[in-house]
Formats: C-alpha cells, sequence, structure tokens
C-alpha cells in the first residue's frame, strides 16, 4: 500500500500519510518516523503489515538500517494493527494500552468490525515496554507522556529538541471522537499542550495542526461536560455535516459509557468487555435521546 503523502517536518521527522481505509471513518491516516542517534522512531502502525513493511524498507534505504523503536499513541486498531512486522523490536505503549491490546473481547471486536481495513494479516503483538507517566529517551531529546484524551491510554511523544509534538488522536478536526469522557483528564492534557509551546504539532488524521484547534478542543469537551453534569446532551450550533455526525457519534458514545458504568455494577465479576459489546448491539437504537432509558431499563 503506497502512502498518499510523505512530509518533511523538522529536521528529523518524515511522516506518511495513507489514504482513507475502507472503514466508515474513510480518513487519511499518519505514522511518523523519526531519525535518534542509534535508533529509528516509529509512531504508530496503521493498519497491517502490506502497509508498514515497505515504508519500513524506504525508510531503511533512506536513513540506512537501525533498531527501530515502535511508539503506539493507543490501543486503537488503525495505530497498531502494524505491530508485528516490528516484533522483534522494542513496542513502547502506555499500560493501558497493553491491558486493551490484551483484552480479548476489544481485540476480536475490532476485526470483526473493521475487517475490512486490514492490510495484510493482522497478528496481534503486544507492547514491550509500558510505562504510567512518562517514560524518556535522554540521548534523542524525547519524552513519551501518558496524555488521557480522546482515549484513556492516549500517549504523546514530545521532541524537546526541535518542538515538534505528536498527538495521535486527541486533536482531530472538525472535532475529536470522545472515546474517553474523563474531560478534566482530557482539558489538562490539552493545557499541557499548550504549556509546552511546542513549534509544531502533528496529527494522525488531521495533519499538522495549531494552538487554535487546541483552544477550540478545550472549548468543545468542556461544553460536552458541563451539559452531561447538568443531565443533557449538548445540542451544538455548527454548520459542518461533519462535525454533526462527529458530535451525534460522540453522545451516543457518552452515553453508552453511562450504561457501561451500570452493567459493572450490576454484573460484577461476570462483567466482560465481550458480553457488554453483545449487550449493546442486541438492545442499541437510533433514536440516541431513548437510548440511555432503553438500555438502563434492559439492565434492571
Amino acid at each position: 500500500m503506497v502512502p498518499l503523502k510523505e512530509t518533511s517536518i523538522g529536521k528529523r521527522w518524515l511522516s506518511f500519510t495513507f489514504d482513507g481505509t475502507n472503514s466508515p471513518f474513510d480518513i487519511p491516516t499518519t505514522v511518523c518516523w523519526l531519525k535518534g542517534i542509534e535508533r529509528l522512531y516509529l509512531c504508530d502502525t496503521h493498519t497491517g503489515p502490506r502497509s508498514m513493511e515497505p515504508l519500513r524498507d524506504l525508510v531503511f534505504d533512506r536513513w540506512s538500517e537501525q533498531a527501530i523503536v515502535v511508539i503506539n499513541s493507543h490501543s486503537d486498531w488503525d495505530h497498531v494493527w502494524g505491530n508485528s512486522t516490528f516484533a522483534q523490536s522494542l513496542i513502547v505503549a502506555h499500560e493501558k494500552t497493553y491491558e486493551h491490546m490484551a483484552d480479548e473481547g476489544r481485540w476480536s471486536y475490532a476485526l470483526e468490525a473493521w475487517g475490512n481495513a486490514q492490510n495484510g494479516k493482522i497478528e496481534r503483538q503486544l507492547p514491550t515496554l509500558t510505562f504510567r507517566k512518562q517514560i524518556a529517551f535522554p540521548q534523542d531529546r524525547l519524552i513519551l507522556f501518558h496524555t488521557p484524551g480522546h482515549t484513556v491510554d492516549s500517549s504523546s511523544l514530545w521532541d524537546e529538541a526541535e518542538g515538534i509534538l505528536f498527538v495521535g488522536d486527541n486533536l482531530e478536526r472538525p472535532l475529536p471522537y470522545l472515546q474517553s469522557h474523563d474531560f478534566a483528564a482530557y482539558s489538562k492534557t490539552l493545557q499541557f499542550y499548550l504549556e509546552l509551546k511546542p513549534k509544531t504539532i502533528v496529527t494522525s488524521h488531521s495533519g499538522i495542526v495549531d494552538e487554535e484547534l487546541v483552544k477550540e478542543t478545550i472549548d468543545y469537551i468542556e461544553k460536552v461536560a458541563e451539559a452531561f453534569s447538568k443531565g443533557r446532551l449538548l445540542t451544538l450550533d455548527h454548520s459542518d455535516e461533519a462535525a454533526l455526525a462527529l458530535h451525534q457519534s460522540n453522545l451516543q458514545s457518552l452515553v453508552i459509557s453511562r450504561v457501561e458504568e451500570r452493567a459493572k455494577e450490576k454484573w460484577g465479576e461476570e462483567f466482560s468487555t465481550k458480553r457488554f459489546i453483545e449487550f449493546i448491539e442486541e438492545n442499541e437504537s437510533d433514536v440516541l435521546e431513548s437510548l440511555e432509558g432503553m438500555l438502563l431499563a434492559a439492565l434492571c
């Protein structure tokens, strides 16, 4: 699979953007390579070995063959399915990324739901080194931070030497996908980005963005959180149809997460990701306003 676009960033970064996958998201996806002193760093591994193997060979031809450190920004399928291409390399991720990838229910559901986006045979390759708050590569002046936001396990790579920040899916146009609903943590992450004062912010699906998007995202999640704390779902006044569709998806995710909390309380040790996904699929409704009530009623 040939990347749609190659971009040089700073003195030692190369980003490769692939066209939209066959999933309903149908959006470009970017992976980044960084040339260190003795290592090559790879941020995310796209959707399988068929896209990552030729990219690895291209980078080796460009920069010479070196040890590779793979960084998984989070556990979503379009960021980790190519991990097996680098099975002999160090693969670094947050401890929750490991936990999510090791969860059989999550892994099987992603393969079933997005299987048409596979690029080659997908083999689960878990991270080989995990961290809780941050991990540094001082020789290359890199720090990988835990930055919960889009997901609870999201991480961001900070290149202190060049002022470049890779944020994965924590920033996205027109709106982020809210898979995690710890809005206080998300807001703290975004404020941290502003405090770093990066020269360049690189995302997984929206190319290079600026601090203005950081501020817009803070505003959006705070409004969603405020409305939900008052028992309401935020009505978004937006002319962009894509933004409205994303917002609707975020609200549905928010409602389902509330139901998941109740399911964990009710089912106790019998709770599993697989059982909950099956429950949602059996009871899902297209009408967002009735979804929470219907699902909660089914749990009682």
